[in-house]
Parts: C-alpha cells; sequence; structure tokens
C-alpha cells in the first residue's frame, strides 16, 4: 500500500540519477554533458589514461580527433551521457541533423527539446578497471524517464546495450593488410595489436616434432558481426500513434518488436517507469562471471504516471557484453546507455586510409626558398631541365636539407620516406661518403623499420631510390618530425659539384574514409532514431520498485502543479 508519508523520491538502489532541473546534473556552461547525481555503490574506476579512445568516440561526434585520448580518474564513478555528433574527415563535427535545445528558466525547470538529437555514454570498459554500472541486474532493474509528450512526439527515448557493430570487423584495407602467409601489417594500437578483428587463437597441433615450439600454432579467428548483437541492445520508444514500443536483437539476430495495445491518449508530461522481474533470483553481481548463468524469464511492466499501462509475461532478459575484438579496440562501444535516441551504428564511421604526399617534385624557385632550409654551405637551385631540385655543394663535410614543415606523427602508423638522389661530388675511389633520409623529430623514441641509402660505392650520375620508413609508438604525446636528406663525406664534397633530387615524398595512413561496407547494418537499420519531445529526467535502479513505490516517485515528481498532472492517490490505472 502506498505510504502516504513519503516525502521524497525512493533512493534506495537508486544507481542513476539524472536530473537537468539540477545544476549539479547539468551546468548550462557545459553545453549538452549531463551527469548522474548518484552512483552505484559497487562503481569501480582507476587512474585510467586510454590512447585508442578516438579510435571509436570519432564515430558518435565525442571527438573531433581519432588520435585523442581520455583520461579518467578514480573519482569518475557517476554516469555521465553527452551529446551525440556527426564528424566529417578533418574534425567539424556537425549537429544539424542533432538537433537539442535547452528550455530554461520554466516553472518546472530545465529540459532538453529533442528533434532528431540525443545523448549516450559507457558505463563500462571491458578489460579496464572501469565500471560505473552493473552489465546484469541480478535482481531486476526498474528504468524512469520523464518525458514532454507533444502530438508530434515519437521515437526510441532509451537504448541500453553496444550502440554499433564492431567497426574493425572485417578489417578496412587502408589500416590493415594480411599476406599470403596470414601474417598482419599496418596500423597499430597502443597495445600492438592491428586494426582488424581477428584475434590469435593458439590451436593445438596434431603433428609434434619439437614439444615446446610446435606443441600450437596460431590460429586468426574472426566473429561475424551479429555475434556481438545478439541479445545485446534493448530500445524503448514511442510509436507515432502514441503507443509504447520496445525492440531488441534476440539470439537468432532477429530483431524483435512490442508495441502496447493501449495508446497514451494526452500530451503533456509523462512518467515512463519500466521495471523487470526475473522469475529467479541469481547472486551478487561479479563482473567476472555475470553472463555464465541462463538468460532469464520474467515480467515486464510499463507505467506511465505511476499506473500500470502494460504488461509482458515471460519476458526474456536483456544483459549486457563484450565485444569479441582486442580491448582498445572496442572502448565505449558495448556497454552504452543512449538517453532521448537508439544508436545511429557505424553510419558516421571513418577509417585510416593511404596518403601519398609530394614533398618535391618539379616545384620552382620560389617553392624551394619558402619550404626548404640548407644546414651548412651550399645553394638551392631549381633545375627545369632535370625537374629537380640541385644542391651546389661546397668543400664541406656535412650537409642537410630540411623541408621547413611541420608534419605531425600519428602514433602506431607507418611513415615512408622516399626520394629520388643523382649525385657526382663525392671523390669515389678514396672517400668514405653516405646520402641517407633522416627526420628532425621531437618525438622521444621512434623505430627504424627500413632503410636504404646512397654511398660512394653507388656510381656517380645513376638516379637512386632512398628510402627511410619509420614509426613512433602509439601513446597520448603529440609529436611531429621535418624531414631531410642528408649528406656526409670524411675528406669532403667536390667543390660547385651537384646533387639533384626529385620524387621526395611521404607515404602514410593519415587519411579518413568511410567503409562503405559497414553501412545500413542492423543497429543503423532499426535503431537510428530520437525521439521528438521534451526529456528531463533519468533513473535507474538496481532492483524492482513496487507499484507503491512507483506510484510515490510519480506523485512526487508532479507535486510541482506547473507540470499540470494530477495523481490520484488511490485506485489502478491500466492505459493513460
Amino acid at each position: 500500500m502506498y505510504n502516504f508519508c513519503q516525502k521524497n523520491i525512493n533512493s534506495e538502489d537508486l544507481v542513476v540519477n539524472i536530473d537537468l532541473s539540477n545544476l549539479e546534473s547539468w551546468d548550462l556552461n557545459e553545453s549538452f554533458i549531463v551527469k548522474s547525481l548518484t552512483s552505484w555503490k559497487k562503481s569501480k574506476s582507476d587512474n585510467l589514461l586510454l590512447p585508442d579512445f578516438g579510435l571509436t568516440a570519432y564515430d558518435n561526434g565525442r571527438v573531433s580527433d581519432m588520435e585523442e585520448c581520455l583520461e579518467l580518474s578514480k573519482n569518475d564513478k557517476s554516469l555521465t551521457l553527452y551529446r551525440i555528433g556527426e564528424n566529417d574527415e578533418v574534425g567539424n563535427i556537425n549537429y544539424d541533423n542533432y538537433i537539442i535545445s535547452g528550455i530554461t528558466n520554466n516553472l518546472v525547470g530545465n529540459y532538453f527539446q529533442l528533434n532528431g538529437g540525443y545523448l549516450q555514454g559507457f558505463f563500462k570498459l571491458y578489460g579496464y578497471n572501469y565500471e560505473i554500472l552493473p552489465a546484469r541486474y541480478m535482481q531486476g532493474i526498474t528504468i524512469e524517464n520523464m518525458l514532454f509528450i507533444n502530438n508530434d512526439s515519437k521515437g526510441i527515448f532509451f537504448t541500453m546495450g553496444v550502440r554499433s557493430e564492431d567497426k574493425y570487423n572485417e578489417f578496412f584495407s587502408g589500416e590493415t593488410q594480411m599476406s599470403t602467409d596470414g601474417i598482419f601489417d599496418g596500423i597499430l594500437t597502443s597495445e600492438g595489436n592491428n586494426l582488424n578483428a581477428y584475434l590469435e587463437e593458439k590451436t593445438l597441433n596434431n603433428a609434434i616434432t619439437n614439444y615446446e615450439n610446435d606443441k600450437y600454432y596460431i590460429k586468426y579467428n574472426q566473429k561475424k558481426q551479429e555475434e556481438n548483437l545478439k541479445n545485446n541492445i534493448i530500445s524503448f520508444g514511442l510509436t507515432e500513434d502514441k503507443k509504447i514500443e520496445l525492440k531488441y536483437i534476440n539470439n537468432d539476430n532477429t530483431l524483435v518488436e512490442y508495441k502496447s495495445e493501449n495508446k497514451i491518449t494526452s500530451i503533456g508530461w509523462k512518467l515512463i517507469s519500466i521495471t523487470f522481474q526475473p522469475y529467479t533470483e541469481l547472486g551478487e553481481y561479479d563482473s567476472s562471471n555475470y553472463y555464465c548463468f541462463e538468460r532469464r524469464l520474467g515480467d515486464l511492466k510499463i507505467f506511465v504516471n505511476g499506473r500500470l499501462f502494460w504488461k509482458i509475461n515471460n519476458f526474456e532478459e536483456f544483459y549486457f557484453k563484450r565485444i569479441q575484438n582486442h580491448k582498445e579496440k572496442q572502448i565505449g562501444v558495448p556497454f552504452n546507455i543512449s538517453w532521448g535516441g537508439g544508436s545511429f551504428g557505424l553510419k558516421h564511421s571513418y577509417h585510416y586510409d593511404y596518403n601519398c604526399f609530394d614533398i618535391y617534385n618539379n616545384n620552382d624557385q620560389q617553392y624551394i626558398d619558402d619550404n626548404f632550409i640548407l644546414f651548412g654551405f651550399g645553394d638551392l637551385i631549381y633545375d627545369n631541365i632535370n625537374e629537380s631540385l640541385d644542391i651546389k655543394v661546397q668543400n664541406t663535410n656535412n650537409i642537410i636539407i630540411q623541408y621547413n614543415n611541420q608534419i605531425e606523427i600519428l602514433g602506431g602508423h607507418k611513415y615512408k620516406l622516399s626520394v629520388l638522389v643523382n649525385s657526382n661530388i663525392f671523390y669515389n675511389l678514396i672517400d668514405v661518403g653516405n646520402i641517407f633520409l633522416n627526420i628532425n623529430t621531437n618525438a622521444p623514441n621512434y623505430n627504424i623499420l627500413n632503410e636504404k641509402t646512397y654511398s660512394t660505392k653507388t656510381l656517380n650520375n645513376t638516379w637512386t631510390e632512398l628510402i627511410f620508413e619509420f614509426s613512433v609508438a602509439k601513446t597520448c604525446g603529440i609529436y611531429y618530425f621535418y624531414p631531410q636528406i642528408e649528406i656526409t663525406s670524411e675528406i669532403g664534397f667536390i667543390n660547385n659539384s651537384i646533387l639533384k633530387i626529385k620524387n621526395f615524398r611521404i607515404e602514410t595512413t593519415n587519411i579518413l574514409k568511410k567503409d562503405k561496407s559497414k553501412e545500413n547494418l542492423t543497429i543503423e537499420k532499426y535503431f537510428d532514431e530520437s525521439f521528438v519531445g521534451g526529456i528531463q529526467k533519468l533513473r535507474i535502479y538496481n532492483r524492482v520498485l513496487n507499484n507503491n513505490e512507483i506510484l510515490n516517485n510519480a506523485i512526487n515528481d508532479f507535486e510541482n502543479d506547473h507540470y499540470n498532472v494530477k495523481i490520484l492517490k488511490g485506485g489502478r490505472l491500466i492505459y493513460e
């Protein structure tokens, strides 16, 4: 029976409490970032620095650079949600199709008016000590949304689970290549893994000649996209004719949809309370084995303004799991909450692709003067006959020509510098000299992967290709380099001799491109919706509130007469 003496919202086992009318939940000066006023008592967070965060956060507009890092502290234990947006290939975040308006200074408190936009955030990171909400609610769950419904209102207002398919499954050719012998090559993450969804699996050999060396062989496995979606996303929404609907992907990778028979028949503020009560209880939540128990059946109930609106018996439990890929390539993808919408999946997803740009390719004298600097004695001259940059050297032992424009280094990417040189500057028979590519960089450490130089053993007046290939480990540092050609001699160059260079270029993977094969996948197809209307409060409980507790919340929420909602303290309503 309802306790008429209770004057506050239920707070027991309240693990998420977002209230936009509270400045501690939404600070008007912090754009559209919202924070829970409460946290789960078992939440955990380490001091974490995640260099790979941008690899997936770029796809939903959380960051404007795929190289951006995320830093978390031990105090980050409450759910935080961020506005979703669309990036372009150079990092401009666009919100034209994801409109949110902040409604402030009104009599019911601040709220968001949505027309395409919504908020999104993660509550658990697989493989890291970060989990601020359980991935499975062992004793059941209650989810409450305070919505403003108008005549045009429709769409998904709450989603839990995985926000997209695995971006790095299958691999994109610009990021990862595989040779015929099964060896991967390409961009590396901070953990030293290639950007692909293949996982190494040790398989026992049938025939063993050397027990220690031949006991296992490495097999590369790739999970199908649907394996990451099965029973791993659920959403609740409103149909155009004001029925409540829910949908999820079941274990057969099939979309399952339910729609209420009843309709919401009036516009205005509505408290939508969702509960799932499993028929069998499990023990305490353990993040290491919560997925080991069979999925349970239970009662799913939906209440509108404190009254029972819809009930589904024998409803399948929803809980959430990781993506089958390396941990750093799925940061923020599984274990998500969307408030005010669903998820657009990989609709705006970008990958790294090949890029080759010229440092020097038959450019004129003005270009040479503007872009190159010479360290040592000599002159830089444009040769229009050979279409080359000529270095006229003096009798010195060392010269460096440097392209004087800073080039940013992306950690984990390979950079290949190459140039054609033609020289008559050495005393071939008696000199020990060399011409080689190098870099002037602020990176503390870099790995030389391949190098080809020119020495006095090379015939004069012959065009020879020089190569310098390097990479820098992926960190949160911002590094850059200046390409250089360095010339050395033990006895000095022939005075006024000429070194010619042309086709000076850099090859790397630093431009962004969409992967057409990942368009219109399952999540984009079925969950790419936003709620049209207002959102103000989101509450999640780590248990099932009973009917009286839900009624109590509604009465307390609508105590402010300006909501224009009257709730009787007795009786039973099965439609609204």
